[in-house]
């Protein structure tokens, strides 16, 4: 139930994401960075681990057109459900960022990534080891020429467990680079003025093109 209203909801923001963005005249900024905050994991039931909060870092590179590589990693400090045994966990990631039109500024982008969540705890008698697929949306905004505002939404699939983890994530970031589709204004060359009898008028105004040296020109 669970997963099924955290798929609604995620569906409806995505399809008004889309729609918004495609009606916008602003054109997207694929910018290089390396973003670091904090993120807030709420596991599901089968893990046995209470909801709680870490620490990320992370870094995108752009590659072609609205495409970015990304690479993440969270470190979250949880505790078996019932106040049990400390339960650290790690979930690392590699996925590819695509993103829209700018919204009044905000840059959202969708993602979609693969990676491997680890839960350390002493109540297992090995660690808890899944491969995962997540997809996600999130959104970026320039606080400055470098600093950006960064917050991010994950669905988390391991393929040991039947449920998805949600992970959210608020930070900020500093952009290495820039690639924005945007035009750049092209500079305009400015028109040659020409005097060929050096009396000070241009020839375009010059009724006399041929004025001896010295000579007093009127209006």
């Amino acid at each position: 139930m669970k997963a099924f209203k955290v798929l609604s909801s995620t569906s409806i923001l995505i399809a008004s994401l889309i729609s918004t963005a495609l009606l916008q005249a602003q054109e997207y900024e694929n910018i290089g960075n390396i973003n670091f905050g904090g993120v807030a994991s709420f596991s599901n039931s089968e893990r046995n681990i209470d909801d709680a909060v870490g620490l990320f870092i992370g870094g995108e590179i752009p590659l072609l057109n609205r495409w970015s590589l990304a690479v993440d990693f969270f470190n979250v400090g949880s505790e078996i459900k019932g106040n049990g045994p400390d339960a650290d966990l790690d979930f690392g990631r590699i996925g590819l960022n695509y993103h829209l039109n700018q919204l009044n500024g905000w840059q959202p982008y969708f993602g979609i990534g693969i990676g491997n969540v680890e839960v350390d705890s002493s109540a297992f008698a090995n660690d808890m080891d899944e491969d995962t697929f997540d997809i996600g949306i999130g959104m970026k905004r320039m606080l400055s020429n470098n600093w950006m505002l960064r917050g991010d939404y994950k669905m988390v699939n391991g393929d040991q467990t039947d449920g998805w983890d949600d992970m959210v994530s608020v930070g900020v970031a500093y952009a290495f680079g820039r690639r924005s589709s945007a035009s750049q204004p092209v500079a305009q060359a400015s028109p040659t003025v020409t005097d060929r009898d050096n009396d000070g008028v241009p020839d375009a105004m010059d009724a006399c093109r041929n004025s001896p040296a010295g000579a007093v020109v009127d209006s």
